[in-house]
């Protein structure tokens, strides 16, 4: 019994490192005062990506009337095609576009907004399909 509970453990830790269910994560994120600075940020925490491919993560806010407004992207690098396992990052930072700040702007009332991340390619159909995920997603003004 002792053993199944213990297996059963290891399972699950293995499936929170890295094992996203799809290709497109959504977050609903607090928007913060003064969020049409030039200071402004998408902070991603605890982000998993696969260490043998880069991955190309695009972050829109999603609009009432289901259109996106492009917010900004970040990279993480891959090691080599041929490593294995996955790189493990506690924080990324984006620098939010000025056009998803003037989109703020016209939506101030909003006390939250919507925040689609999806991977890009690139071209390369392998990478279209890593695997990856994000704990969490904040929009952050620090003035």
């Amino acid at each position: 019994m002792n053993l199944w509970i213990a297996m059963l453990g290891l399972a699950m830790a293995c499936k929170t490192v890295g094992q996203p269910e799809s290709d497109t994560q959504r977050f609903r994120v607090d928007v913060p005062k003064q969020a049409d600075s030039k200071q402004t940020h998408l902070l991603l925490r605890d982000v998993v990506t696969p260490r043998n491919r880069p991955v190309v993560l695009r972050a829109y806010a999603l609009a009432a009337d289901n259109s996106k407004v492009y917010l900004g992207s970040t990279a993480v690098p891959g090691v080599s095609p041929d490593a294995t396992g996955v790189t493990s990052l506690s924080l990324l930072r984006i620098n939010v576009t000025t056009g998803f700040r003037c989109w703020l702007t016209l939506a101030r009332s909003a006390p939250k907004v919507d925040i689609e991340i999806s991977s890009s390619s690139g071209g390369d159909s392998a990478a279209k399909h890593a695997r990856w995920s994000i704990r969490a997603a904040e929009l952050v003004n620090p003035e």
